[in-house]
């Protein structure tokens, strides 16, 4: 059986990368099987290991990535099946092929093997272009443009805390917009973990926090509207019976 993880989304879409046997680093720095040119990607990587016939995907970034729309919270793993798709970050979405009729190869050099996009070079100017749109804050403008019933609320407030963090570097680490970029990954943590006390408790402070937050960064307010709503949605509905009652 042999497999390969392709970048459905993200500056490398298109790339495909060939899993030759062994285990395979995922990450943005040097040292990784597949290096991930995303902005958004903090420090740390995804490991994907080959166990009994299946793949098995350990996240060993500091917040929570989604395997099918479902959170995958740090240090933890869950299989990967093929045709599955795994979100690290807002702009990158990576998929499983695997071909069960085809063998891993042993005569490669490294655990993968790389295969450039065959698309017309109009193609890839275009998404060079696009790529640029993204770093410059697009993501904010997509972001808060989704319909929410349609994204699990968890990986619906994740990706929103992605694109905050992206947008808003180069801001002072102890400035609102930080602060409540701190706040928002914790409740999303602990929701993801399903401490449904401690997410409503953190999810009220980043209700107050996005009040001073929004006051600079640049950021479109259509966003800072659309995270209002849903901070204020998370805090109904973790609320503790009593509360919601008042």
């Amino acid at each position: 059986m042999a497999a390969c993880i392709e970048i459905v989304r993200g500056p490398d879409a298109g790339w495909k990368y060939r899993m030759t046997g062994g285990d395979v680093r995922i990450g943005r720095g040097a040292g990784h099987a597949i290096r991930i040119p995303d902005p958004a990607w903090p420090t740390g990587s995804l490991h994907i290991q080959h166990r009994q016939g299946g793949y098995v995907v350990t996240n060993h970034l500091p917040h929570p990535v989604y395997l099918d729309e479902r959170p995958l919270a740090p240090e933890q793993q869950q299989t990967w099946y093929a045709g599955g798709l795994l979100q690290p970050t807002a702009s990158t979405l990576l998929r499983l092929v695997v071909s069960e009729g085809e063998a891993e190869s042993s005569t490669a050099s490294g655990p993968v093997v790389a295969e450039g996009p065959t698309v017309k070079r109009s193609s890839i100017a275009l998404n060079a272009v696009l790529a640029g749109l993204i770093l410059l804050g697009l993501p904010l403008v997509w972001w808060a443009m989704q319909p929410g019933p349609k994204v699990d609320p968890v990986a619906r407030m994740h990706r929103a805390v992605v694109a905050l963090d992206q947008a808003i570097a180069g801001h002072p680490a102890d400035s609102p917009q930080y602060r409540l970029v701190k706040i928002l990954r914790e409740a999303v943590l602990a929701e993801s973990q399903r401490d449904s006390a401690t997410a409503y408790a953190l999810y009220e402070q980043a209700r107050q926090q996005v009040r001073l937050a929004r006051t600079g960064g640049g950021i479109v307010d259509q966003f800072w509207d659309q995270l209002t709503n849903e901070i204020a949605r998370r805090c109904q509905v973790l609320a503790p019976p009593a509360r919601r009652q008042e």
